[in-house]
Protein backbone atom coordinates (compact mmCIF):
# COMPACT_ATOMS: atom_id res chain seq x y z
CA UNK A 1 0.00 0.00 0.00
CA UNK A 2 1.22 3.50 -0.63
CA UNK A 3 1.61 6.17 1.40
CA UNK A 4 -1.34 8.34 0.74
CA UNK A 5 0.49 11.85 0.42
CA UNK A 6 2.44 9.53 -2.60
CA UNK A 7 -0.85 8.39 -4.04
CA UNK A 8 -2.27 9.47 -7.60
CA UNK A 9 -5.96 8.46 -8.30
CA UNK A 10 -6.18 6.87 -11.73
CA UNK A 11 -9.63 7.69 -13.04
CA UNK A 12 -12.62 9.34 -11.62
CA UNK A 13 -13.73 6.54 -10.17
CA UNK A 14 -10.79 6.03 -8.28
CA UNK A 15 -10.31 10.23 -7.94
CA UNK A 16 -13.87 10.48 -6.16
CA UNK A 17 -13.45 7.19 -3.94
CA UNK A 18 -9.85 8.32 -2.98
CA UNK A 19 -11.32 12.16 -1.95
CA UNK A 20 -14.07 10.50 0.32
CA UNK A 21 -11.73 7.88 2.11
CA UNK A 22 -9.77 11.33 2.79
CA UNK A 23 -12.40 13.05 4.53
CA UNK A 24 -12.83 11.51 7.74
CA UNK A 25 -15.85 13.43 8.54
CA UNK A 26 -17.53 12.99 5.24
CA UNK A 27 -16.91 9.54 5.50
CA UNK A 28 -18.35 9.16 9.36
CA UNK A 29 -21.00 10.98 8.08
CA UNK A 30 -22.02 8.81 4.86
CA UNK A 31 -21.80 5.84 7.16
CA UNK A 32 -24.13 7.11 9.98
CA UNK A 33 -26.45 7.96 7.31
CA UNK A 34 -26.53 4.37 6.19
CA UNK A 35 -26.82 2.93 9.28
CA UNK A 36 -30.14 4.79 9.39
CA UNK A 37 -31.39 3.97 6.29
CA UNK A 38 -30.92 0.11 6.84
CA UNK A 39 -32.64 0.83 10.53
CA UNK A 40 -35.40 2.94 8.80
CA UNK A 41 -35.89 -0.12 6.09
CA UNK A 42 -36.11 -3.10 8.42
CA UNK A 43 -38.38 -0.66 11.45
CA UNK A 44 -40.74 -0.19 8.13
CA UNK A 45 -40.88 -3.59 7.75
CA UNK A 46 -41.12 -4.92 10.90
CA UNK A 47 -44.27 -2.84 11.55
CA UNK A 48 -45.66 -3.83 8.17
CA UNK A 49 -45.44 -7.44 9.17
CA UNK A 50 -47.02 -6.59 12.66
CA UNK A 51 -49.91 -5.18 11.45
CA UNK A 52 -49.96 -8.22 8.42
CA UNK A 53 -49.63 -11.11 11.53
CA UNK A 54 -52.51 -8.88 13.73
CA UNK A 55 -54.45 -9.24 11.17
CA UNK A 56 -54.09 -12.01 8.81
CA UNK A 57 -51.00 -14.77 10.07
CA UNK A 58 -51.10 -16.21 7.06
CA UNK A 59 -50.15 -13.63 5.29
CA UNK A 60 -47.63 -12.23 7.85
CA UNK A 61 -46.07 -15.50 7.12
CA UNK A 62 -46.06 -15.28 3.77
CA UNK A 63 -44.23 -12.23 3.87
CA UNK A 64 -41.38 -12.99 6.17
CA UNK A 65 -40.89 -16.39 3.61
CA UNK A 66 -41.06 -13.97 0.48
CA UNK A 67 -38.46 -11.72 2.30
CA UNK A 68 -36.55 -14.28 4.22
CA UNK A 69 -35.48 -17.16 1.67
CA UNK A 70 -34.35 -14.29 -0.99
CA UNK A 71 -31.83 -13.17 1.82
CA UNK A 72 -30.41 -16.50 2.30
CA UNK A 73 -30.65 -17.22 -1.24
CA UNK A 74 -28.30 -13.97 -1.51
CA UNK A 75 -26.00 -14.61 1.25
CA UNK A 76 -25.38 -18.34 -0.30
CA UNK A 77 -24.22 -16.84 -3.42
CA UNK A 78 -21.95 -14.14 -2.09
CA UNK A 79 -19.87 -16.75 -0.31
CA UNK A 80 -19.59 -18.57 -3.36
CA UNK A 81 -18.52 -15.63 -5.34
CA UNK A 82 -16.64 -13.85 -2.80
CA UNK A 83 -16.03 -10.95 -4.95
CA UNK A 84 -13.73 -8.30 -3.51
CA UNK A 85 -14.69 -5.28 -1.70
CA UNK A 86 -13.17 -1.74 -3.53
CA UNK A 87 -11.24 -1.24 0.17
CA UNK A 88 -8.82 -4.89 -0.62
CA UNK A 89 -8.36 -4.23 -4.19
CA UNK A 90 -7.42 0.04 -4.29
CA UNK A 91 -4.08 0.55 -3.03
CA UNK A 92 -4.77 4.20 -0.65
CA UNK A 93 -6.92 1.95 1.86
CA UNK A 94 -4.79 1.88 4.69
CA UNK A 95 -7.88 1.97 7.08
CA UNK A 96 -10.29 -0.06 5.60
CA UNK A 97 -13.99 1.07 6.19
CA UNK A 98 -15.02 -2.41 7.16
CA UNK A 99 -13.81 -4.99 8.72
CA UNK A 100 -15.12 -7.49 6.38
CA UNK A 101 -13.14 -9.48 3.39
CA UNK A 102 -14.73 -10.26 0.15
CA UNK A 103 -18.60 -11.27 -0.01
CA UNK A 104 -19.15 -7.82 -1.89
CA UNK A 105 -21.20 -9.06 -4.84
CA UNK A 106 -24.08 -8.37 -4.62
CA UNK A 107 -24.82 -6.14 -1.62
CA UNK A 108 -27.03 -7.33 0.73
CA UNK A 109 -27.97 -4.30 2.34
CA UNK A 110 -28.93 -2.89 -1.00
CA UNK A 111 -30.95 -6.08 -1.67
CA UNK A 112 -32.59 -5.83 1.60
CA UNK A 113 -33.91 -2.19 1.13
CA UNK A 114 -35.30 -3.31 -2.60
CA UNK A 115 -36.74 -6.54 -1.43
CA UNK A 116 -38.51 -4.89 1.15
CA UNK A 117 -39.50 -1.76 -0.73
CA UNK A 118 -40.70 -3.51 -4.22
CA UNK A 119 -43.14 -6.05 -1.26
CA UNK A 120 -44.48 -3.10 0.17
CA UNK A 121 -44.98 -1.22 -2.52
CA UNK A 122 -48.10 -3.61 -3.55
CA UNK A 123 -49.73 -2.42 0.04
CA UNK A 124 -48.91 1.51 0.09
CA UNK A 125 -47.19 2.45 -2.99
CA UNK A 126 -45.53 5.48 -1.49
CA UNK A 127 -44.13 3.79 1.42
CA UNK A 128 -42.35 1.13 -0.96
CA UNK A 129 -41.84 4.18 -3.23
CA UNK A 130 -40.15 5.61 -0.79
CA UNK A 131 -37.96 3.08 0.57
CA UNK A 132 -36.25 2.45 -2.99
CA UNK A 133 -34.83 5.97 -2.91
CA UNK A 134 -33.58 4.62 0.74
CA UNK A 135 -32.15 1.90 -1.06
CA UNK A 136 -30.91 3.97 -3.84
CA UNK A 137 -29.03 6.13 -1.75
CA UNK A 138 -27.84 3.70 0.65
CA UNK A 139 -26.49 2.00 -2.53
CA UNK A 140 -24.59 5.46 -3.34
CA UNK A 141 -23.32 5.96 -0.03
CA UNK A 142 -21.78 2.03 -0.20
CA UNK A 143 -20.36 2.76 -2.99
CA UNK A 144 -18.50 6.28 -2.46
CA UNK A 145 -17.65 4.45 1.13
CA UNK A 146 -15.31 1.59 -0.90
CA UNK A 147 -17.67 -0.55 0.64
CA UNK A 148 -19.23 -1.64 -3.33
CA UNK A 149 -18.53 -1.87 -6.35
CA UNK A 150 -21.33 0.23 -8.68
CA UNK A 151 -22.37 -3.45 -10.27
CA UNK A 152 -22.63 -4.54 -6.54
CA UNK A 153 -25.09 -2.09 -5.72
CA UNK A 154 -27.12 -2.49 -8.58
CA UNK A 155 -26.98 -6.43 -8.71
CA UNK A 156 -28.57 -6.09 -4.94
CA UNK A 157 -31.28 -3.22 -6.05
CA UNK A 158 -32.03 -5.35 -9.37
CA UNK A 159 -32.24 -9.03 -7.67
CA UNK A 160 -33.95 -7.32 -4.52
CA UNK A 161 -36.95 -5.52 -6.83
CA UNK A 162 -37.11 -8.54 -9.16
CA UNK A 163 -37.29 -11.43 -6.13
CA UNK A 164 -40.26 -9.26 -4.14
CA UNK A 165 -41.97 -8.52 -7.41
CA UNK A 166 -41.88 -12.83 -7.77
CA UNK A 167 -42.34 -12.97 -4.19
CA UNK A 168 -45.69 -10.77 -4.19
CA UNK A 169 -46.93 -12.39 -7.32
CA UNK A 170 -46.51 -15.88 -5.33
CA UNK A 171 -48.01 -14.62 -2.29
CA UNK A 172 -51.24 -13.14 -4.15
CA UNK A 173 -52.03 -16.24 -6.49
CA UNK A 174 -50.91 -19.00 -3.93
Amino acid sequence: MKNNNEYTPVGRYDALLYSVYLNKKLSRTLKIISYVIVAVCVGVFAVALALALYNDTLLGIKLVAVTAIPFLAVSLMRRIINAKRPYEILPFYEEAPKSKRGQSFPSRHVFSCFIIATTLVFYNLAVGVGLMLLGAFLGVFRVLLGIHFIRDVVAGALSGAVCGVIGMLAVIFI
